[in-house]
């Protein structure tokens, strides 16, 4: 939890700096407005943490390709719409379930080989690197389909399911 703000980059760390600045507006001083803002990504340390234990791994390394593998395919994104389109019926709740676990599957096999290479190489920036060159046929043609998706506004559960299997198209490729 504490290396999180340094693990993050783009706009999901403007998101998180903005969540703790509103924390601040709201009356919380500096350091537990940053603790609290860690608490919108418990569901991204779990499967972490879990990797750490599984790879005898120390946790920045674990964290940094975890997170860094959402820079080359938004799984935040997708899981935020399969949320948000599970709507209040069952099937879609337990839709939706299903696919997100698929996901976090997927984002943790995908570490666990970019985690195999940093350990022979020593640099993250290297291992996520070479994880890009060697799968980048297969991961244009994920973003595509995700840029696909995300083009429909407001993507159906249908959509969505057709990222997922996108994704675990990819790992069949890697």
């Amino acid at each position: 939890r504490a290396l999180l703000p340094e693990l993050l980059s783009g706009d999901r760390l403007e998101a998180f700096k903005s969540q703790g600045a509103l924390y601040e507006m709201d009356g919380l001083d500096a350091d537990p407005a940053v603790r609290l803002s860690t608490f919108r990504y418990l569901d991204e340390m779990v499967p972490i943490a879990r990797l750490i234990r599984e790879t005898e791994t120390p946790t920045r390394l674990v964290a940094a390709v975890y997170l860094g593998v959402a820079d080359d395919i938004d799984f935040p994104w997708l899981r935020a719409e399969l949320n948000a389109r599970a709507g209040q019926d069952y099937w879609g709740q337990r839709a939706a379930r299903i696919l997100n676990a698929r996901l976090v599957a997927a984002r943790s096999r995908i570490s666990s080989r970019v985690l195999n290479t940093v350990r022979e190489d020593g640099e993250i920036r290297d291992g996520l690197e070479a994880f890009r060159h060697s799968n980048a046929k297969a991961l244009q043609r994920l973003r595509n389909v995700v840029e696909d998706v995300r083009g429909a506004g407001e993507p159906g559960l249908a959509a969505l399911v057709v990222a997922v299997n996108a994704v675990d198209d990819l790992l069949s490729a890697v």
